[in-house]
C-alpha cells in the first residue's frame, strides 16, 4: 500500500495552484473529481466537499464579476461614489 504522501489527497494537494483557482481550472479540478469518484478512487464525501467547495467558489465569482461591471457602468455613468435610494 501507499504511504501518506501517495493519497489520491495528497497528490490533488500538490496538483493545485497557490493562487485563486480560474473557472476553467475550477471546472476542471472538478471533472476530475467526478471521474476520480466513478473510478472508485475518490471518497464520495471529498468529492461531495468539494462540489460545496466548487459552488462557493463559482458563486464569489460570479459575485465579483458583477460588482465589477456594476463599478464600471457607475463610473461611465457618473454615478460612482454614490447611493440610489
Amino acid at each position: 500500500m501507499g504511504g501518506r504522501n501517495s493519497s489520491a489527497k495528497a497528490r490533488l494537494r500538490r496538483s493545485l495552484p497557490d493562487e485563486a483557482l480560474t473557472p476553467g481550472e475550477l471546472e476542471a479540478l472538478l471533472s476530475k473529481a467526478l471521474r476520480d469518484l466513478l473510478a472508485g478512487e475518490l471518497a464520495p464525501a471529498v468529492a461531495n466537499a468539494a462540489a460545496g467547495l466548487g459552488r462557493a467558489l463559482a458563486s464569489i465569482h460570479e459575485t465579483a464579476t458583477l460588482e465589477a461591471r456594476i463599478a464600471a457602468l457607475e463610473e461611465l455613468s457618473g454615478l460612482s461614489g454614490r447611493r440610489i435610494a
